[in-house]
């Protein structure tokens, strides 16, 4: 019986590991989006609301939910009270410390790092044009995503199940 226990705990902490891993990578579709979407809304504020940049920032934060929000929420704040600090240099903390934090990978990040690099000091026209090739950076990145996530999600669960039972076969 404490056998059969045993095999079943180191059958089903595989099959969650493989879930996890799964899982990640829904994950960082979802947070692309979220970023894609935020970046949008950005632009929309920038472009159409004739926003300043710190008034933007304040705008997008309220309208985007989710790990993006939090982004954004912390760029707004920092800008706030720190009105003195390089706003590239705000943008890159908060990369930095939300969105690399999470489930996103180096290169998603760095896209949104080169895009703090220009929004700080170029003109509108020249931030729009950025924030637009960022977005489609990360369209590209999301469809990179997917293509991903459906050859590797099923590895992962499969591969995960097998060795939890041949780790149960060579312990039994």
């Amino acid at each position: 019986m404490l056998k059969a226990v045993g095999a079943l705990l180191i059958c089903g902490a595989s099959l969650l590991l493989g879930w996890k891993k799964s899982a990640a990578l829904d994950q960082r579709i979802r947070l692309l989006d979220e970023m894609e979407k935020s970046l949008g809304l950005l632009g929309g504020e920038i472009r159409y609301g004739a926003a300043t940049l710190p008034e933007a920032m304040r705008s997008t934060a309220a309208r985007t939910k989710g790990v993006a929000g939090q982004f954004y929420r912390s760029v707004a704040h920092t800008i706030s009270t720190d009105p003195g600090k390089p706003f590239c240099n705000v943008w890159e903390e908060a990369v930095s410390e939300i969105l690399c934090s999470e489930n996103g990978i180096p290169e998603d990040a760095e896209i949104l790092r080169e895009l703090g690099t220009q929004l700080g000091h170029l003109d509108v026209s020249m931030q729009l044009e950025a924030i637009e090739r960022s977005i489609s950076r990360i369209r590209h990145r999301q469809e990179e995503a997917g293509e991903s996530k459906r050859s590797k999600s099923r590895i992962y669960k499969t591969c995960a199940a097998a060795c939890g039972v041949l780790l149960t076969l060579i312990l039994l």
